[in-house]
């Protein structure tokens, strides 16, 4: 896969995750205390934290601003920001060059697992 596909492959399966999050206290049973809430809100800031990164730049962790995030938004909202927090990760990474070393918040990060 190509980073064009990567890139249309993240914004389809976080479009998946924006839907379920509007069962906002569902359980997620791989999660274990955790709801539907939660976990796209987990998403929107992981994903967020990765667009602050390619789009700066940003050569080490500790050159994330602090305000990266902003406000999260209310239960109800948190879909759409997911949404528009994954397409603009995807802008970054489609703008990124792919041989670009970005840092990582795991100490070995693995491959990423090729996506249907």
């Amino acid at each position: 896969m190509d980073q064009a596909e990567y890139c249309t492959k993240i914004v389809e399966h976080t479009d998946y995750i924006a839907a379920a999050g509007e069962h906002h206290d569902a359980p997620v049973p791989s999660c274990p205390g955790w709801t539907v809430t939660d976990l796209v809100a987990h998403l929107g800031e992981v994903q967020r934290w990765a667009a602050t990164v390619i789009e700066g730049r940003l050569t080490s962790l500790g050159d994330v601003p602090a305000g990266f995030l902003g406000e999260l938004p209310a239960a109800g909202d948190l879909p759409a920001w997911l949404r528009s927090g994954c397409r603009r990760l995807a802008a970054a990474l489609a703008d990124a060059d792919p041989d670009a070393a970005f840092p990582s918040f795991l100490a070995d990060p693995v491959q990423p697992p090729v996506l249907m």
